[in-house]
């Protein structure tokens, strides 16, 4: 009874204050032109955000093999020269 119920008040609720879907930020966007400017930088920045971590993250694991890469050489090359001594 309850779960048929509830999507029914739902709708009944939406149906009653349309008004409430107007209140977002994005239709408030077109009141002044500092305004949309400000909506514009901060879609780019969000948008730009995760690729940038993305992207740093990549960068540090590269780097992180690299000088894992030089300690494993340098360890050889020791390796090596204790060998021949």
């Amino acid at each position: 009874m309850m779960r048929s119920l509830l999507p029914a008040l739902l709708l009944l609720a939406l149906a009653i204050a349309p008004e409430s879907g107007s209140a977002c930020s994005l239709c408030l966007a077109s009141q002044s032109e500092e305004t949309r400017y400000a909506f514009l930088w901060t879609t780019g920045f969000l948008s730009v955000l995760p690729v940038g971590m993305v992207g740093l993250g990549v960068l540090w694991v590269r780097r992180r093999a690299r000088e894992q890469g030089q300690q494993e050489a340098a360890h050889e090359a020791a390796h090596e020269a204790a060998r021949a001594a």
